[in-house]
């Protein structure tokens, strides 16, 4: 388990884990994490306040990116809402970033700063690994939740199960 600083991770690791699959024996995939450091779009201004507003707007990207590449589109559940919510919150909270071991497939995000729902997406469609998870057609539902620390850092998580 790493425990890293959005100092240290800033410096050493921005690209490293932006690609990385990280496997976890009991999820249903290839579990992916990435984070980057990049400047928000210039159009959000995301905060808890809209969170909801912005985790919908991702979810709704995915589903188009599923539908441009002839995949069904994944309902939204709520316990997986509610779920990927606490691990984000969990996460910022502890300042780790870090899959959850749950059993589920997972794709995290980490930002230094605050950005939104086409930043946090292209992150993972860019990814092969997060892509690969939200392209797989056999996750039908799916739950995002995303915090943004005091700091102004963002925290994403995005949980998919058949």
């Amino acid at each position: 388990m790493w425990k890293i600083t959005r100092k240290i991770a800033a410096i050493t690791l921005p690209f490293a884990l932006a690609l990385s699959v990280i496997p976890n024996a009991n999820a249903f995939s290839a579990l992916s994490s990435n984070f980057t450091n990049s400047s928000p779009a210039t159009n959000t201004n995301p905060t808890n306040n809209n969170a909801s507003s912005v985790e919908l707007e991702v979810l709704d990207l995915i589903n188009k990116h599923r539908a441009a590449h002839g995949v069904a589109p994944a309902q939204i559940r709520t316990d997986l809402m509610e779920n990927s919510k606490r691990w984000s919150q969990t996460m910022s909270r502890e300042d780790n970033f870090r899959h959850s071991g749950q059993n589920v497939a997972e794709n995290i995000f980490w930002a230094s700063n605050s950005v939104g729902a086409e930043k946090t997406f292209t992150s993972w469609k860019n990814s092969p690994g997060h892509n690969r998870n939200m392209l797989n057609g056999n996750y039908s539902v799916m739950g995002i939740g995303i915090v943004y620390g005091a700091n102004g850092s963002t925290w994403a998580t995005l949980q998919l199960l058949p």
